[in-house]
């Protein structure tokens, strides 16, 4: 059930729905109304608010930086009335629904795989969608709304983040059984940077690390 329709008046549920597809007609298509009663709900919207929501070029449109700003606030809310639609159903038993998560690709091999499948046996109704991203992609994701949960590192200091699980991990350094510093207990990067040494790529958090 969708219950933004009870929630939302047709000028937010529009707009929403011309963002995403880009298209007043595709919306008009995804929302199954004619595609002047689309037009017409968002012009009226960008008279209340007294600012272009939308820089209209040819037949395509694009959001403008007020558009971008109102999306995300309807995404923000849309993440809470789901979360609360949520524990609603969990009180008449119905366990259900999407969970999306954003990570980074090193935790969806050493630890997404795990969580999973515990919180499967645990919710077994609910569907997890997992994309893969960047680390500051993975921050931008959870703060637009786009996903419910994040895992990344090194994430900005921000109230629009709720970090709730942390953990310290160390960096380490691999090399060949044979090469010099093989045997020492302890280096530090000068002694490393004493030999050629590959390093992750730009955008990495670990580089900056």
């Amino acid at each position: 059930m969708d219950r933004s329709r009870y929630l939302y008046g047709p000028a937010l549920r529009y707009f929403a729905a011309a963002a995403e597809e880009n298209s007043i007609r595709a919306a008009a298509r995804k929302l199954n109304v004619a595609s002047s009663a689309v037009n017409r709900q968002i012009l009226t919207l960008e008279k209340q608010l007294g600012m272009e929501l939308f820089e209209r070029v040819g037949r395509t449109i694009r959001l403008s930086s007020a558009g971008e700003i109102l999306l995300a606030h309807i995404r923000r809310t849309l993440s809470d009335l789901e979360a609360t639609g949520a524990e609603l159903d969990a009180l008449k038993g119905l366990r259900r629904g999407v969970v999306s998560i954003a990570t980074v690709e090193s935790v969806t091999e050493a630890l997404l795989p795990e969580v999973i499948a515990q919180f499967h046996k645990d919710y077994s109704g609910i569907h997890v969608d997992v994309q893969v991203m960047g680390a500051e992609r993975v921050a931008q994701a959870v703060e637009k709304a786009e996903v419910d949960v994040g895992f990344t590192f090194e994430p900005p200091d921000t109230d629009a983040l709720n970090i709730t699980y942390k953990k310290a991990l160390e960096i380490g350094a691999i090399m060949a059984p044979t090469h010099p510093l093989a045997d020492e207990e302890k280096l530090s990067l000068a002694q490393c940077f004493e030999y050629p040494v590959a390093m992750p790529a730009r955008g990495i958090s670990i580089r900056a690390r």
